[in-house]
């Protein structure tokens, strides 16, 4: 019983962080729901553990990797000489507690229902992000030109993370249509797919446009197997879609193709012969290149989250927050970072494959879901390039799903993955 309160538990405190019903009604604020319900799950947790004789972290590859970033993320807070302060901040929390999340979760998923379960809970909480941004778009609430506000969700403020989360959960939209094909409700979901990929057009996001590309190119090949119908419902939707993004964005996604030949072939126009955009890219490339320079010179440990400003004097561009996750891993804990961020990756997405693979025919629920979660965390590699946000909860939760099926999959049919 302790067990599936702590599964019950853990759900409602990703439904609090995804949907922060706080910043709607300010009475919540003392009651700070999110931690109450982490404690009681982890302390649930605990109890199930002990009654039942269970360990109280699984001791897989991924389990591992977690647990690494864990103890290397407070070591580097905490003991790193490049540190201005030791203070609790919102990078190493962050860590912190996305990694205790997971290290339950894994232990806790015990059948495909509980993984599917947390998938459920992810696409629930988008419903908010949902909302917000089809109402923002409708009442013309831009940031600059026709670009699309962020929703004032504390994960999903800035456009293009918005727009980069919104293409991250489109296949999950596109799995529940699945999982509901004979019941009316698909419907609902596939509103939810194009209202995701509607926002992301709208937000102006090159990010998003990427990574909308990429989900096509992987979701295409099954569609014409499958559904042809659904396909061209898809493409006929995308021309639409394409005609009320705005021409402010339409400009922006065509000045890709310019930026992308200036990088390959180094070709640089002087700052006062560049737009907005083009300042942009350029300042991005720069403040990637000085932030490696910085990483080189710090391997071991990075320089924490809050660095001296001594330390990043020599590398004034490598201020801040650097727009590439696995950079943003190095720059927080050096090297050792960047590894375990690949790895975080690497783990599921091969999960993912092997597990698809070898259960479509065997165990097609969770193939699908396998299938699903693979494009997903594609997703992050493409806009994890252009994104300030190592190790965030939708990449982990999903991962942890990912992981957790391969458990499963090992458990039922020993050898048929090594996940």
């Amino acid at each position: 019983m302790p067990g599936i309160w702590s599964f019950r538990f853990i759900l409602f405190f990703i439904l609090v962080l995804f949907t922060q019903p706080h910043m709607r009604y300010p009475f919540l604020i003392p009651l700070k729901l999110g931690k109450v319900f982490m404690a009681v799950a982890l302390l649930l947790h605990l109890m199930d553990c002990m009654t039942n004789g269970k360990p109280i972290i699984k001791g897989t590859k991924f389990t591992k990797v977690v647990l690494m970033l864990v103890v290397l993320g407070l070591i580097t807070h905490f003991f790193n000489p490049a540190q201005k302060s030791n203070a609790w901040s919102t990078e190493i929390d962050n860590i912190f507690k996305v990694g205790i999340v997971v290290l339950m979760l894994e232990s806790q998923i015990v059948n495909i229902y509980r993984a599917i379960a947390l998938m459920g809970t992810l696409m629930l909480g988008t419903i908010w992000w949902i909302k917000g941004g089809v109402r923002l778009a409708l009442s013309g609430a831009t940031l600059t030109g026709d670009r699309l506000m962020g929703v004032n969700v504390t994960m999903i403020e800035n456009p293009n993370f918005f727009a980069y989360l919104m293409v991250f959960f489109m296949p999950m939209y596109y799995y529940f249509y699945r999982v509901f094909a004979k019941s009316p409700i698909r419907f609902f979901f596939l509103g939810l797919l194009g209202s995701a990929a509607f926002i992301a057009l709208r937000t102006g996001s090159r990010t998003g446009f990427l990574a909308l590309g990429l989900v096509a190119l992987m979701m295409i090949p099954r569609l014409w197997k499958e559904s042809k119908g659904l396909l061209l419902t898809g493409i006929a939707g995308s021309i639409l879609l394409l005609s009320v993004a705005g021409a402010s964005n339409i400009e922006r996604f065509k000045g890709m193709q310019e930026s992308f030949i200036g990088l390959i072939t180094g070709e640089r126009k002087a700052a006062s012969q560049m737009d907005a955009d083009e300042l942009s890219a350029d300042s991005r490339w720069t403040k990637s290149v000085a932030t490696f320079k910085l990483i080189r010179k710090y391997p071991l440990l990075g320089v924490g989250t809050n660095p001296k400003p001594s330390v990043t004097g020599d590398f004034s561009r490598a201020k801040g927050k650097v727009h590439n996750e696995v950079l943003m891993a190095g720059r927080q804990m050096g090297f050792p970072g960047m590894i375990l961020y690949i790895l975080l990756l690497y783990i599921p997405i091969k999960s993912a494959t092997e597990v698809y693979k070898r259960m479509k025919y065997v165990w097609p629920e969770v193939a699908d879901l396998a299938w699903t979660i693979r494009i997903m965390l594609s997703v992050v590699i493409l806009a994890g390039i252009f994104s300030p946000s190592a190790f965030h909860y939708p990449h982990m939760l999903t991962a942890v799903a990912m992981c957790s099926l391969a458990n499963l999959v090992e458990a039922q049919f020993p050898g048929y993955t090594n996940a």
